[in-house]
């Protein structure tokens, strides 16, 4: 999924997709990434509605204007989709 970082508290960084919002727990990601930021990641949910990130996860080297944040929903690729046309591929 692509979402915007908006904020940092400890170890949770806040992702906003949209109208949905993510709680990450992530030393990590709260140590290196910062506010403005999109990244780029699977998450993975947790009990109590914190999510924590997937492996293989990166930051866009570039931030994005008001208009494209507002859009980000329609630019996430479906998973499912994805998986179904690798098995396609993998088939041919």
């Amino acid at each position: 999924m692509f979402a915007y970082a908006t904020g940092i508290v400890g170890r949770s960084v806040y992702l906003e997709l949209g109208k949905e919002r993510f709680e990450v727990r992530s030393a990590q990601w709260a140590a290196n990434l910062h506010r403005g930021l999109v990244v780029v990641a699977h998450l993975v949910p947790v009990r109590h509605g914190y999510w924590l990130p997937g492996p293989g996860w990166a930051e866009l080297p570039f931030t994005l204007g008001e208009g494209m944040r507002t859009n980000l929903a329609e630019l996430q690729i479906d998973p499912i989709l994805r998986a179904h046309a690798a098995a396609q591929i993998a088939s041919a």
